[in-house]
């Protein structure tokens, strides 16, 4: 290595805190891109509601679960995370908002200490889910909470969909009450939600590829049908004369880039289309979901109204036998 390669690597070398800068101001424009993002949704959730037909239409355009987008509009509406804007601009992720708006006034209290975002001084430092939760994990260890109730919400009825975005809106709502005007209380959410949307968005992604893949195999048979011209003694030979590529090869080609697959071979691939019909096919199974979750609890409720009509008229008849009885002591 000669002396000038020498100096011109130790000219080019950085300090940590250069790139420790570098990546905040690259976390800063994220965090700000998110904030535009929940802003957005927030608007289009206000001006068309969240259950109408162009907000899902929205959602599916955007490819963003409902649980989400609700979650996102309720981190443009935080009092705490407006006010603290400058001081939150370099947190790793939108779900580290969503935590800092979702927290307890007291929780925010010692989150604020911990990260100083009151101190003028200090500047914007990274903040991660992890180093909250940490923040309180030892607290709850050393605290004398007990759980005193449970709220669980039919898993079922989640996955078909009849428990809905404007049910987790009322219940957020009813729980922040629930902080607010009771003290000495915990609330610890769950991200169950958060595992059924990415359950049903991993079905519409296998729903892609595999009606991706039927498509494919269309195509090529539409090809191989306008040139019947071109014979071979096994199916592979006569495909690779065809395309010029194995059909292996074509595979490979699809899972790296379908659109490209499909205009090697001379077709179109319809994204929109595709997406549409592995979303149908998704809904479909949450539509059977949904229609035994309604069955099972009609079922349910019938039998729930039967016993306490029975229990309501034994209670009568009850009461009903207490009075004479009354009424018999008095005329003794």
């Amino acid at each position: 290595m000669t002396t000038n390669t020498i100096l011109h690597e130790l000219m080019n070398t950085k300090t940590i805190a250069e790139f420790a800068d570098y990546i905040k101001t690259r976390v800063q424009t994220s965090t700000k891109a998110w904030l535009e993002i929940a802003q957005a949704f927030a608007e289009a959730k206000a001006m068309y509601g969240g259950e109408s037909d162009a907000f899902r239409g929205l959602l599916k355009e955007t490819k963003f679960g409902r649980a989400t987008a609700y979650k996102l509009a309720s981190i443009s509406t935080s009092k705490r995370i407006k006010k603290y804007e400058d001081k939150l601009s370099a947190v790793h992720s939108w779900n580290t908002l969503y935590k800092i708006h979702s927290l307890t006034d007291e929780q925010f209290e010692k989150v604020k200490q911990e990260f100083h975002l009151d101190d003028k001084d200090v500047g914007t430092s990274f903040i991660t889910i992890n180093k909250i939760e940490a923040l309180f994990k030892k607290k709850n260890e050393e605290t004398s909470f007990k759980l005193y109730a449970a709220i669980k919400i039919d898993e079922d009825a989640m996955r078909g969909q009849l428990f809905d975005g404007s049910d987790y809106e009322n219940l957020e709502n009813l729980l922040q009450q629930i902080q607010n005007i009771i003290p000495y209380l915990k609330v610890i959410r769950t991200d169950v939600d958060g595992k059924i949307e990415s359950e049903f968005q991993d079905k519409v992604m296998k729903n892609i590829k595999t009606i991706g893949r039927q498509k494919l195999n269309e195509a090529v048979l539409s090809a191989s049908e306008r040139h019947p011209n071109i014979t071979g003694e096994k199916a592979a030979t006569k495909f690779k004369r065809l395309f010029g590529i194995s059909k292996d090869e074509l595979l490979a080609k699809f899972i790296n880039d379908p659109k490209e697959a499909f205009e090697f071979i001379g077709s179109e691939y319809d994204e929109a289309k595709i997406y549409d019909q592995a979303v149908k096919k998704a809904s479909e199974g949450i539509q059977a979901i949904a229609d035994k979750v309604r069955r099972t609890r009609d079922a349910y409720h019938e039998a729930n109204t039967a016993v306490w009509s029975q229990l309501k008229h034994v209670e009568i008849e009850r009461t009903q036998s207490m009075l004479t009885e009354q009424e018999t002591d008095k005329a003794a």
